[in-house]
């Protein structure tokens, strides 16, 4: 299971939001630089499948659309056809 931590850092400036590993390696995702380190108020364990999927749903659909038209030529071009799901009762 791969996991990071979500933060809410506050620094001089304001707080900002970083996404660090286990050992406490991050980046800052938004906010103000944390000049001089700031602290950690508040962090959160999250699984990194879990960040993907909630970024994902959150892009505008017509986005997510043209990648995944992209994505499908891609693995055409690549493995052949896509495969499909039989969905039981489906038409």
């Amino acid at each position: 299971m791969d996991t990071v931590f979500i933060e809410i850092v506050g620094g001089c400036e304001g707080d900002s939001i970083s996404i660090s590993d286990m050992n406490g390696s991050g980046r800052r995702v938004c906010g103000p630089k944390p000049w001089g380190g700031g602290r950690v108020k508040r962090r959160w364990e999250v699984e990194v499948k879990d960040i993907l999927i909630a970024v994902e749903q959150a892009r505008p659909d017509e986005i997510r659309c043209a990648e995944l038209h992209n994505a499908s030529k891609l693995y055409e071009e690549q493995l052949g056809p896509v495969p499909t799901l039989e969905i039981e009762g489906g038409e």
